[in-house]
């Protein structure tokens, strides 16, 4: 019975050794493989509160708010305007 005590013992610190993560030597592997440079882009997405159909009066003057502003309004090219008036 220690004999197989003695086996399932080493069994599980065999299986429980670490090994080496072998995923980032991949990563690396195909980064010089395809040639991948980083992309320096930038994406922008414009506000969306004037561009409601119901509210955007209301969400337009709680964005303004919350940027400490005094009141905001939708213009006509239906942009959010902040202003301290």
């Amino acid at each position: 019975m220690k004999i197989v005590f003695a086996f399932l013992f080493l069994v599980a610190v065999a299986i429980a050794l670490p090994i080496e993560d072998e995923s980032e030597s991949q990563l690396a592997n195909e980064n010089e493989f395809l040639n991948l440079e980083p992309v320096e882009q930038h994406h922008r997405e414009r506000r969306a509160t004037c561009r409601l159909p119901w509210g955007a009066r209301t969400a337009c003057n709680a964005h303004c708010r919350s940027k400490k502003y005094k009141r905001g309004y939708c213009n006509s090219n239906r942009i959010c305007v902040c202003t301290n008036k």
